[in-house]
């Protein structure tokens, strides 16, 4: 329903009745959290009787309070949705009696586009140009007659742009017998392809249907060998559907790169002062690499020649920008506009299916977000985990899409306008005092679904008992990093709370029973954690040694799932204990992290790690201060599914035959393993590594030679800070082999004997002295080894294909 409203909208949101429209939404809208409220009640109602299943009665069940009153509440919620209907369709046949038949529903940003491209006004795609030429001209890449080629990026990153440099290069025109750029609309035939060696452009393709791919490529079959379809488009599964040989994941513009492209647009070279230049760089900078929106903004400044309108613009919100009328967001929300409608709306109506729960099909609905750009794989790391961000610019467009129910708000204003909000779900609250003042008085906040009180004032805040009386509806409440040291009684009324986030406080006792629990950097635990059975997320447990705070307080979480950090294990006495954690039945953590404190050989160590065993499930594993000899026996069972383990500070750690025999192990991180001399030949089998780090071994001398060094699938290579170091493994059997990069290792004498393969597409080699001097250009010993690979970065300096010599 919230679906069709939306649409119809958008329909006519340039009408007289767009208002209407815009009511019907909001009424829409609060319905759907209504009979989401309904829904979670009867669940709740549910498992309250089921929890006591020797009092269960069918009369209790029926004449519960909330029972009760049920079928009155579905009554009225469907009422109002008849209501709204009835008012749609009557407006809906009104608007289109105005409009005329011939009207259709699209969308205003037209995104027809030919391959005509004005080179000079490109700025910085050359690299990128160069990789999809390659792959064009490339020969073996696929058994078929015609294999397809993919540019992969969000809205405004310049796909198109790629596509039309590659399509005009001259390499390409001297290959292809025809050359094509189509619309998707537009016919084939099949004549004028026949035996022909053809590079056809299928720009800004949209749909993930096989049914539609299949129909639309079978007259490219009739092709020569050798032809290419080099297809564009936003969404990762569309590269997988049309079975792709290659994706080119388009990144965004450097800061120099988006004022370059800014700069053609805003102002000639003659108008162009110091002043000017510095404000166009802080807005170029806003742009954030995204080229249609560094082209956009440039237009808008074109015609201003007044600094103080520059610098009005750069402070804008992009969403400011787009009520005054702009390309950027029209293109951007194309991509909302194509989600399928569970993904639209998912946040509070992600409901268990009979496969999967609702924290699994929350992260099915994340990955598919991903792969369709609304998210970016960023450099930072957490805990060992992949983190991603949004683009400042999605992440405005879903700032304007939500702005009807989050709301930002400072402690400090006046509650007299705040019945004005009160159909806000989600709330930010800043508080400059120890009590904040904006949850007192009225019931505007009632409909909460999420709250984080951020605390500006430096000190400790305090939560009354009123505020959780009222908030009924609340979700996820987050008061980390508030001083807080106690929680109201009250809290235990948030009958709906999933999420709780408690991270860097104080020692906290009073926790209701909730699903999800951040606690991260807390002191100490809260007595008793182990009443919480129906827990699914713990992001940290710290051992303690009292009465109600030992490990075994883990023993009857079963529904553990994700990453669990298990902290101060030095507190645990015994292997028994340790068992007591009965972490062998929890199928549905992913990610285990085992932390110590002691310093100096422990043979303790060793039998608590014994006792810790995880469910054969588990898939990463982190190891910090773990200073037992060798590892247990566990880790080498033929049942571990491990794909990643990291091993941080376990300086006495020296026997690692055993990660050798993980059949899936996928990625190896080695940092601060101080006693360590020597790699020696127990260290191979890896039949399924393919991501190897060894960082900060300051004692390591030598790597063990043999052939191939039994690594058949690694594809990166990183040695980091091992100044004592002095060779490399043999690398020529790794036949997948992709990156190697070098920092910090003056004491390597030159590259592997035998070669690099043939694979290898980036090497990074700085700060390391002999093996620097080896690989300088065209004089080193070693240049000849590398000088072939697309990507070389020698003592931070980029070697460009110019300054190569072949």
């Amino acid at each position: 329903m919230v679906g069709r409203v939306e649409e119809s909208r958008s329909l006519f949101s340039n009408t007289i009745s767009g208002k209407a429209w815009k009511m019907w939404l909001q009424h829409v809208d609060a319905l759907s959290y209504s009979a989401d409220d309904l829904l979670d009640g009867i669940s709740l109602d549910l498992a309250k009787h089921a929890a006591n299943p020797d009092r269960l009665q069918v009369p209790d069940i029926i004449l519960s309070p909330f029972n009760l009153t049920l079928p009155r509440q579905l009554s009225k919620i469907r009422g109002e949705l008849d209501e709204i209907a009835l008012e749609m369709d009557a407006l809906y046949k009104t608007e289109f009696t105005k409009l005329g038949c011939a009207y259709e529903c699209r969308p205003a940003y037209n995104g027809v586009t030919s391959s005509l491209v004005d080179e000079g006004s490109v700025i910085g795609r050359e690299g990128d140009k160069n990789v999809i030429v390659e792959k064009l001209l490339g020969e073996g890449l696929s058994t078929s007659r015609v294999s397809v080629v993919s540019i992969i990026g969000m809205g405004g990153i310049g796909k198109t742009t790629l596509a039309q440099l590659a399509y005009n290069d001259n390499r390409v025109v001297d290959k292809f017998d025809l050359k094509m750029w189509a619309s998707l609309s537009m016919g084939i035939d099949t004549e004028l392809i026949r035996d022909k060696r053809f590079l056809l452009v299928l720009d800004d393709y949209w749909s993930e249907e096989y049914r539609d791919w299949d129909i639309l490529s079978s007259p490219f079959r009739v092709g020569a060998f050798g032809s290419k379809i080099l297809l564009t488009s936003r969404s990762m599964i569309v590269s997988q559907i049309v079975g792709a040989v290659h994706s080119h994941c388009v990144e965004t513009l450097s800061d120099d790169n988006s004022w370059e492209l800014l700069k053609q647009r805003a102002t000639s070279a003659s108008n162009l002062t110091s002043e000017f230049e510095r404000i166009g760089r802080e807005i170029a900078i806003k742009c954030k690499g995204l080229p249609l929106a560094a082209k956009t903004v440039g237009g808008m400044l074109h015609f201003k020649d007044d600094p103080t309108e520059w610098i009005s613009i750069l402070n804008s919100e992009w969403w400011d920008l787009y009520m005054n009328g702009n390309d950027i967001f029209a293109a951007l929300a194309l991509s909302y506009h194509h989600l399928p409608p569970h993904l639209k709306k998912s946040e509070g109506f992600v409901h268990p299916t009979r496969n999967m729960g609702i924290e699994d099909l929350g992260y099915d609905y994340f990955k598919n977000l991903l792969q369709r750009s609304f998210f970016q794989s960023s450099d930072a790391n957490v805990r060992g985990g992949e983190v991603y961000k949004m683009h400042d610019l999605i992440h405005s467009m879903a700032q304007l899409v939500s702005s009807r129910t989050s709301l930002h708000l400072k402690d400090s204003q006046s509650n007299e306008n705040l019945e004005l909000f009160k159909n806000t779900r989600h709330l930010s609250l800043d508080c400059p005092s120890r009590q904040p003042r904006v949850l007192e008085g009225y019931l505007w906040y009632e409909n909460l679904r999420t709250l984080k009180v951020i605390s500006v004032c430096g000190g400790s805040i305090e939560v009354s008992y009123l505020p959780f009386l009222k908030l009924k509806s609340l979700r996820v409440l987050d008061l980390s990093r508030t001083g807080l040291v106690e929680l109201p009684e009250s809290i235990e009324n948030l009958k709906y709370l999933r999420y709780l986030n408690l991270s860097e406080n104080g020692g906290l006792t009073r926790l209701p029973d909730i699903f999800h629990l951040d606690i991260k950097q807390l002191n100490g635990m809260p007595s008793e954690l182990g009443k919480l059975v129906n827990l699914q997320t713990l992001s940290a447990f710290i051992v303690g040694r009292t009465e109600g705070h030992g490990i075994q307080e883990l023993k009857n979480m079963k529904f553990l799932r994700g990453c669990l950090s298990i902290k101060n294990l030095d507190h645990v006495p015994t292997v028994d204990k340790a068992k007591q954690a009965m972490l062998l039945t929890k199928p549905f953590l992913v990610r285990l992290e085992f932390e110590w404190n002691g310093s100096g050989y422990s043979n303790h160590h060793e039998q608590i790690l014994h006792g810790l065993q995880p469910h054969e499930n588990l898939k990463e594993l982190l190891l910090t201060n773990y200073n037992g000899f060798s590892l247990p026996g566990w880790f080498s069972s033929p049942l571990c599914k491990l794909l990643s383990i990291n091993l941080q500070s376990c300086n006495y750690c020296h026997i690692l035959t055993p990660l050798a025999k993980l059949r899936y192990l996928k990625s190896l991180t080695i940092d601060d393993m101080a006693n360590w001399s020597q790699v020696n030949q127990d260290f191979s089998g890896f039949q399924s590594l393919e991501y190897l780090a060894m960082k900060n071994i300051p004692n390591l001398v030598s790597w063990c030679m043999f052939r191939g060094s039994r690594f058949p699938h690694l594809h990166t290579l990183h040695i980091n800070d091992c100044p004592m170091l002095t060779n490399l493994p043999s690398l020529v059997d790794a036949t997948r082999f992709h990156s190697l990069d070098i920092n910090q290792c003056p004491e390597i004498r030159s590259l592997p004997h035998d070669g690099l393969p043939g694979s290898l597409a980036e090497v990074t080699i700085s700060d390391s002295g002999l093996l620097t001097d080896r690989c300088r250009v065209q004089e080193g010993a070693d240049w000849h080894m590398i000088k072939s690979v697309p990507k070389i970065v020698i003592d931070y300096v980029e070697i460009g294909w110019a300054e190569r010599s072949f």
